[in-house]
């Protein structure tokens, strides 16, 4: 389980990331795509964080 979380992590923030720089510089989706991503970010960081509270509980 923790591996998918951890995998989910990593795609939110790249689809987030990669979302924000488009919408930057490539094209003009305007505000909502720009909360939109920044969203993914945010739930990719929490994830990411999730999987590691998770790691130091198992140790």
């Amino acid at each position: 389980m923790r591996k998918v979380i951890e995998l989910s992590a990593f795609v939110f923030l790249l689809i987030g990331t990669l979302g924000l720089l488009m919408n930057e510089f490539v094209f003009d989706w305007g505000r909502p795509a720009t909360l939109i991503f920044a969203a993914a970010n945010v739930m990719g960081l929490l994830a990411l964080g999730f999987a590691y509270w998770g790691m130091k509980q198992d140790a």
